[in-house]
């Protein structure tokens, strides 16, 4: 495809866009600002026929249904549908149920479509405007959950992949990759120092999944459309049928090259698999992207393969660094020839630290641009995606001035007219900052603790110390339940319905999540005590201050559920661990992965499964959740008006003597095949220790205690109500109400 045809393809594409948003809104084709060039209303045709047969030029529709109503098990029961309510793309209204006058919608998208800028990187700015006012419009032939600019997305992608022609090509590739390590890579660091370096080193690896699918997209000819999704390191491309020998090459020549920078600890993982036309707009997309899916996991298998395949092991193995005993004391990796360890740390691991230092601002922009020489000698991580990509990524607090060709994105915008950018993007990007309040609360209360000067982000001691209680960090890890299933049983969907429940779930996650964060992180005395460290894609990694994260967590289930529209298959759990300030970061990520585990693994007597949360080892469901906070608040209140705190120890013990009681009784149920008891407790020596202790403890409360004390030996012990999950309740009280360990 020539440059020149390149331009009138562009064109077309946002004639036939603006023209539909208009015909939605009611507006006149003479009022259009653009309208498709003579003679493209034909060939369009062609590529709509491919989404849908009924698609057609000047369709129109109402409100869009939500693509989280399609999602249901084959045999799971219906779902009622939800609409998403139209309005510009912003997240302070992503979970409001008020949407705009179409008249309104049209005004906003006309007066930023005026001053959108020109040359090589209109198209992208327009996709990125369209996307803002579209995403919630129906397309025009109707499909549920597809939106009119995910109907836009699928046509330019349709029509690059196609290499422009006026008629559709019969196939194309469906390219699929994943870099795997990333977990390995971000959290086996030691903790000292970690948290200065780790949001930074997290990033990175969002920053290079964005620049290999920008980089490949741009060898292949392609458009920022042709993505089908990306996020959280895994990408699907649409591609040219005929691109099988120039992926290859690609995915060996890039996968040398990080074999050089990361000495093997990241690899690309690149599979294609063939998608025929007809496909694109049927279920049988989703059995396409299945055996994709396959293909990338076997490559998975065999990391560098393509490389030893053609070098030899040599070339895997052979030693790397410069030997010696100096080494990283963050990463332990060796330093190379003519590198030099400043405060004991490589170039790498001081790379990242700059790297969170540069994302840490509540208004932030990134620039993307071709390379130069100096960004390829650069020692950070701008320095090594510019190797790899040949990009030169750049963030700064204040809108930047473009010195070479490139695109300027601003990060979790309210307008783009306010930020002046040519794009957008939501990231979770929560950094808590040392202020001068926290230096001072320091001075006073941890004189013995370093407190760097100038702005810093705080590392974990000073969250854990400024955590309610006992001083813990507290680590969170979340993600939705069953996903796989999700997108190939419980959604058997178009390539449009894909790309956009994956877009979907990626604005929770990179977007809403960063409100949630800040505005938990926002309460209590000590503010910023919250650490994203990931999010996007359908997963989070968060740190901070131990006492606000289960609140965290039922906050974000929370939102997720109105997100979903309480679809009963759409489901999240986690788990959070509590962890002393100098406990190994990489055994801190792995016990907040066992914990989730933990709770993806909880089962009820109905025998549906997950959509939990595992905190202080024990898995609770969320739908039992708000009276385990509320026995918390509970018991908490009784201690501060002066009952005694042995009263959180006798709620424990009981707790544990009932515990044991239940798995005698179910000991004996399975050696003699009786029925499981359902409907009550399992009775036995805890009732009669209750019986006893509370009693003796009331008599030496006040009159109301007294009452309260008794009120729970009725209805929370004896009945059975909330036993089994009192000594967690009784534990959360207690931590909370601690103080002074370290």
């Amino acid at each position: 495809m020539n440059e020149q045809r390149r331009m009138e393809i562009q064109e077309t594409l946002v004639g036939w866009a603006v023209g539909a948003l208009g015909l939605w809104a009611g507006v006149e084709s003479d009022d259009l600002p653009v309208k498709m060039p003579d003679g493209a209303a034909e060939w369009m045709f062609r590529y709509g026929r491919l989404l849908s047969p009924n698609w057609r030029l000047n369709g129109r529709g109402e409100r869009l249904q939500s693509i989280f109503s399609l999602i249901r098990p084959p045999d799971g029961e219906e779902v009622n549908p939800m609409h998403v309510p139209a309005c510009p793309l912003s997240l302070e209204t992503l979970l409001s149920d008020k949407g705009e006058a179409p008249s309104s919608l049209w005004d906003g998208f006309v007066a930023e479509f005026g001053r959108l800028p020109q040359g090589m990187s209109h198209f992208e700015a327009f996709a990125h405007l369209f996307r803002k006012y579209a995403w919630s419009v129906p397309c025009t032939y109707g499909e549920a959950g597809v939106s009119l600019y995910e109907e836009f997305k699928a046509l330019a992608a349709l029509v690059y992949a196609s290499d422009g022609d006026e008629r559709p090509a019969e196939g194309f590739l469906l390219v699929g990759g994943d870099i795997p390590g990333i977990q390995a890579f971000v959290y086996t660091i030691t903790s000292k120092g970690a948290a200065k370096g780790l949001r930074g080193r997290s990033f990175f690896l969002q920053l290079l999944g964005d620049a290999v699918v920008r980089r490949l997209v741009a060898d292949l000819r392609l458009c920022s459309c042709n993505v089908v999704y990306a996020a959280g390191g895994n990408f699907v491309v649409l591609a040219p049928a005929d691109q099988e020998v120039v992926l290859q090459e690609w995915q060996r020549t890039f996968n040398r090259a990080l074999l050089d920078e990361f000495e093997g600890d990241l690899y690309l993982a690149l599979a294609w698999q063939e998608l025929l036309r007809s496909a694109v707009g049927t279920s049988e997309f989703a059995g396409v992207r299945e055996q994709l899916g396959k293909k990338v996991a076997a490559a998975k298998s065999r990391p560098f393969a393509e490389i030893v395949e053609e070098d030899g092991w040599a070339a895997l193995f052979e030693p790397r660094g410069r030997g010696g005993l100096d080494y990283c004391r963050v990463c332990h990796r060796e330093p190379r020839p003519g590198e030099r360890l400043m405060e004991g740390k490589c170039e790498q691991c001081r790379g990242f630290e700059a790297l969170a230092r540069d994302i840490a601002h509540d208004r932030l922009w990134m620039s993307v641009m071709e390379v130069d020489e100096a960004a390829r000698r650069e020692k950070g991580w701008r320095g090594i995606l510019a190797r790899l990509t040949d990009l030169d990524y750049r963030f700064e607090g204040e809108l930047p001035q473009l010195s070479r060709p490139g695109t300027v994105y601003v990060l979790n915008p309210t307008t783009l007219e306010e930020a002046g950018a040519h794009c957008f993007r939501f990231v979770a990007n929560v950094t808590p900052r040392i202020s001068g309040s926290d230096r001072e609360w320091v001075r006073e209360h941890h004189p013995d603790l370093e407190v760097p000067h100038g702005e810093r982000i705080k590392d974990f001691a000073l969250m854990a110390l400024q955590s309610q209680g006992i001083p813990r960090v507290g680590v969170l890890r979340m993600d939705v339940d069953n996903l796989g299933a999700v997108f190939s049983q419980y959604m058997q969907g178009s390539m449009a319905q894909v790309s956009a429940l994956s877009a979907a779930l990626d604005l929770f996650f990179a977007g809403h999540l960063n409100r949630i964060c800040s505005e938990v992180g926002a309460q209590g005395e000590h503010k910023d005590v919250l650490y994203v460290i990931y999010a996007g894609g359908d997963d989070l990694f968060v740190v901070g201050a131990w006492n606000w994260m289960p609140l965290l967590a039922e906050r974000i289930r929370k939102d997720f559920s109105a997100y979903t529209g309480r679809n009963p298959h759409l489901t999240l759990s986690g788990g959070v661990t509590l962890e002393g300030r100098k406990f190994p970061l990489y055994r801190a990520a792995e016990r907040a992965g066992e914990a989730e585990g933990k709770a993806k693994r909880h089962k009820r007597p109905n025998d549906r499964e997950k959509d939990a949360f595992c905190f202080m080892g024990q898995v609770v469901g969320w739908e039992e959740w708000p009276l385990v906070r509320e026995t918390k608040r509970l018991l908490s209140g009784l201690i501060s008006a002066g009952v005694p705190r042995s009263l959180l120890q006798v709620m424990q013990v009981l707790h544990a003597q009932f515990t044991a009681d239940r798995r005698r009784v179910l000991r004996v149920e399975r050696k003699t095949d009786q029925k499981p008891i359902t409907g009550r407790p399992y009775w036995g020596r805890w009732v009669w220790m209750a019986a006893y202790s509370l009693t003796r403890l009331a008599r030496s409360c006040p009159e109301k205690q007294r009452e309260e004390i008794l009120k729970i030996q009725r209805e929370w012990i004896e009945s059975g109500k909330r036993i089994h999950f009192l000594g967690l309740a009784a534990r959360w009280a207690e931590y909370t109400l601690r103080g002074g360990e370290t």
